[in-house]
Order: structure tokens, then C-alpha cells, then sequence
């Protein structure tokens, strides 16, 4: 059997609008389909700079904390204490207050060891965005020597 499509019209091969139609149907849906694919996408790659940077900031909390202990002036550490980063978690000085993506507190709190060892203390680092309406991003809590 001679399939009949395309159509010659005038010797001319030609699409009908039956055709055209479902063609530009197959290709709106493909191009929503990869809009919302495109918005998962950032996201999520939005998600995982925020993971790296709080990992860069509780690590640089972390760091100051050991330094302070090692060197003997652990008891300069202030409870409450907060440092201002940047985008990759990059500490970002006090009068620099146009690149401030997130802010890191620290607080203290004692911890006792199991078998009422000397208490240590312990520091909990809260990390929030002001730039996203000041919403806490996460908390990690860490140990020093006593």
C-alpha cells in the first residue's frame, strides 16, 4: 500500500496541519519539560554551593578554636562571637558589609565525658544567611581540650 504522506500538492511535497500541529505539540512540551529541569538543576547546584560553604565556615570556626586552645589563650574565646563570610566561606572583615552572605555565631557549653571526666568544652557554630531573610542554614557542634 502507497502511504500518502507527505502530501504533494502542485508537485510540491508538503506537511499537512494535522502534522505541523502535532510537531509543534512534541516540541512545547519537550522545551516545558527541560524548563523544569533547568530550575531542579539550579537549585540543587544552589544547595551544594551552600553545603560547601558551610563546611568552609565551620572548619574556619573549627580552626580558630584549636589555635586558641593550642596556644594557650583559649580563654580569649567569647561565647557569642559572630564572623561574617562571603559566598565560598571566605571570612570577610567587619566594615565589609556588601559581600556578607553568611554569618557564623559561636557559643560555648560544657560537656561532661562519660565517667565524670573533667568537663571540656564544647562549641556549637550556628550558620545563617542574612542575605536570604536570616534563615539558619545548619548547626555543627565540636569539642576542645579542657
Amino acid at each position: 500500500m502507497k502511504s500518502s504522506f507527505p502530501v504533494q500538492i502542485d508537485g510540491r511535497n508538503a506537511f499537512s496541519l494535522v502534522e505541523t500541529a502535532l510537531a509543534l505539540g512534541i516540541m512545547g512540551f519537550a522545551c516545558v519539560t527541560l524548563v523544569g529541569l533547568l530550575s531542579v538543576g539550579l537549585n540543587s547546584s544552589r544547595e551544594n554551593i551552600d553545603r560547601n560553604a558551610l563546611s568552609q565556615i565551620v572548619g574556619s570556626m573549627r580552626g580558630a578554636v584549636r589555635a586558641a586552645t593550642n596556644t594557650g589563650t583559649s580563654s580569649s574565646l567569647e561565647s557569642g562571637y559572630t564572623v561574617r563570610f562571603d559566598d565560598f566561606g571566605v571570612a570577610v572583615s567587619p566594615s565589609n558589609t556588601d559581600v556578607v552572605s553568611f554569618a557564623a555565631q559561636r557559643s560555648a557549653f560544657p560537656v561532661t565525658l562519660p565517667g565524670g571526666t573533667t568537663p571540656i568544652k564544647g562549641w556549637k557554630v550556628t550558620v545563617s544567611s542574612p542575605a536570604r531573610g536570616g534563615l539558619p542554614l545548619g548547626n555543627s557542634v565540636f569539642w576542645s581540650t579542657p
